[in-house]
């Protein structure tokens, strides 16, 4: 078997090399690409991709392949630079553990030891150091501030955007409790970052740069916004593409500047990686003067199920036949996997500047080649097996579910969810597992996944091969919230009244106030001009409808241009006129009903108009519990 991954392995490197030197086909950016184009000859016209194989010291591979620009046929090269995304976070870890080396922090220490006083005001729960090394921390993973922004010069992003000052103000909200769940939280590594200042004394990127690029001699790597410290790398800095969801449309993006840049803004090349992998294989290394340092960097601070989603102090396990660590992840404009095994001296490398490269192929056959495929999930428990009916229902992954005004948005949006359900035979030991991309822009609901799973062990099911991405596991937490292990995230159990169901009426609510709105303006006004034709003047509560639907016409415009211009990495801050002018509407649309109501029994009405004023003053009551409901005042 070994054999036949490795000549597979061989023949497609030699292939993908051989494309990438040899065949120049240019292809105009907003060309469409389809799935068959990504299964046959995707080097050809694919943006750059870069891998390394090691061997202890030696170099067994380093490569690239593909283009640095796709428009103008510029063929990837391993001096090329690239955006390294969340594994920007690696300096951040190893910078913690080399203060912790020094005895300058500890790292079960509450975080506010570390930081300076009042910093975290809005923190609900204590905070440890190894919880945001865990990414468990228990933020909701959206920010407070774009993730990239434009600046006519470097002084000018310097000056607007300190990184300490940055990080106390856009706090996101801490939803769980530390430990308990973890999330792809941008903020943690940032915060993490801004203790590296505080106990060091130097800037982040001056610590990175003496105490481990340096060292290592990793000239072509920078961990500043937009590599500000070294902009002679701004030319070698690759395109930047992605897929959209609509079809596989490629777009770019232009490097701007990251605003934290310690969790996704640092860059660096396939030859500076070779170099820190290098380095994090030896026990005796330049990153840390003691062996027992290096041990702790690979103790695991946070898992589930005691044998999943196992999180060291800065790097992730890679599940495998041989025990390996490093760091998987991807964003909308790139990619990027590392592993290696302290044991056998072996690991690899490889990065790309978009969302699905060919050489990740060549990635999974390395790490297949290298460490294997785990095949065992069983962990020795034979208590009872669980009732299933205890665990069915809906969960939202954690890092988009999200509170406050925002989790309305996110319903009309889309999110990903997974239901459990009992199967129509009702035996208690499986269930129907699907996953489902609840997007109210595209179908309704389209299913990813509608597969049976079957109960091995308490709490934890196989869904059928056992491999890594076909097993569940379920785990409660002594509150009783219960949460779902699936292909490497994690999702919450959400209650009844952030549900499915209730998010699809809420919508179709939201449609009809809407209309309801637009109706009553086009009635109210023509009504209006009727009776002033007629010489019909407005008396008593007749004279109040007018304002009201006004009003309620004003409130439901502020609130779908608050919906609209939503996005995950908006400042609470700019939406605050927002909320502003949703309680002043309030204040003014129940002042007039109360007026309205006031008048009621002095007005000389007619059935059609109790009926339409009733409606009207109903439906904006409503509208206004609608609102509190979902959070749209705060």
């Amino acid at each position: 078997m070994r054999k036949k991954i490795l000549c597979a392995f061989i023949a497609l490197i030699t292939i993908a090399c051989f494309v990438g030197s040899t065949t120049i086909k240019a292809y105009a950016v907003s060309d469409a690409l389809t799935p068959d184009l990504l299964t046959g000859d995707y080097s050809s016209f694919g943006a750059a991709s870069a891998i390394v194989l090691v061997d202890g010291e030696n170099v067994v591979l380093k490569t690239a392949t593909g283009f640095a620009d796709v428009a103008s046929g510029d063929a990837a090269t391993i001096d090329n630079v690239y955006l390294l995304g969340d594994m920007s976070r690696i300096f951040v870890w190893l910078s913690i553990m080399q203060l912790y080396e020094e005895g300058k922090l500890e790292l079960n220490d509450d975080i506010s030891k570390y930081l300076p006083d009042g910093y975290l005001k809005s923190a609900v729960h204590t905070i440890t150091i190894e919880n945001l090394m865990a990414n468990s921390g228990g933020f909701e993973d959206y920010l407070r501030c774009d993730m990239f922004v434009d600046a006519d010069s470097d002084e000018e992003f310097l000056d607007k955007y300190d990184l300490t000052s940055l990080v106390k103000k856009i706090m996101p909200r801490q939803a769980f409790k530390p430990g308990k769940v973890r999330t792809s939280s941008k903020y943690e590594a940032s915060l993490a970052a801004v203790i590296v200042e505080n106990v060091s004394g130097m800037s982040y990127v001056e610590y990175v740069n003496e105490h481990i690029l340096n060292p290592l001699e990793m000239e072509s790597t920078s961990v500043a916004s937009y590599a500000i410290d070294k902009p002679e790398l701004r030319d070698r800095i690759v395109t930047a593409y992605g897929f959209a969801l609509n079809g596989y449309t490629v777009e770019t993006q232009d490097m701007m500047y990251s605003t934290l840049y310690p969790s996704y803004g640092a860059y660096s090349t396939i030859g500076d990686l070779t170099k820190l992998l290098q380095a994090l294989m030896q026990k005796s290394s330049k990153l840390f003067a003691s062996g027992s340092t290096y041990d702790k960097l690979l103790e695991p601070v946070y898992s589930v199920g005691k044998d999943l989603c196992v999180v060291t102090h800065g790097l992730n396990r890679i599940d495998g036949k041989e025990e390996a660590f490093g760091y998987n992840g991807s964003s909308r404009y790139g990619r990027f996997s590392f592993a290696f095994s302290y044991k056998t001296g072996k690991g690899y490398a490889a990065i790309t500047n978009e969302g699905a490269s060919y050489m990740f192929t060549l990635a999974d056959l390395a790490h297949s080649y290298y460490f294997g495929e785990r095949t065992d999930y069983l962990t020795g428990d034979e208590s009872p097996l669980p009732v299933v009916d205890d665990i069915l229902g809906e969960y939202a992954a954690a890092d988009e579910l999200c509170y406050g005004y925002k989790a309305f948005a996110e319903c009309m949006r889309g999110r990903m969810t997974i239901s459990l359900m009992q199967p129509a035979n009702d035996v208690t030991r499986s269930a129907y597992f699907y996953a489902s991309h609840y997007d109210i822009n595209r179908a309704f609901i389209s299913t990813s996944h509608f597969k049976e799973i079957k109960q091995i062990e308490p709490n934890r099911f196989i869904i059928g091969n056992a491999v890594d991405s076909n097993i569940l596991c379920v785990e409660k937490d002594e509150d009783g919230t219960l949460k779902v292990f699936f292909d490497g995230d994690e999702y919450i159990q959400i209650p009844w009244y952030r549900s499915i169901a209730v998010s699809n009426a809420s919508i179709v609510l939201t449609y009809l106030m809407i209309a309801f709105a637009i109706v009553s303006v086009a009635l109210v006004a023509w009504y209006g001009v009727k009776n002033r034709t007629n010489y019909i003047p407005a008396l008593g509560t007749s004279r109040l409808i007018a304002p009201l639907t006004g009003i309620y016409a004003c409130l439901i415009l502020n609130n779908a241009i608050l919906l609209i211009v939503t996005y995950a990495t908006q400042r609470y801050s700019s939406c605050q006129v927002h909320f502003v002018i949703n309680y002043i509407l309030s204040a003014l649309a129940v002042l007039t009903i109360i007026g309205m109501i006031l008048l009621w029994k002095k007005s000389e009405l007619i059935k059609r108009q109790k009926l339409g004023y009733i409606s009207m003053m109903a439906v904006t009551v409503f509208t206004i519990v609608f609102m509190v409901f979902w959070n749209l005042y705060s």
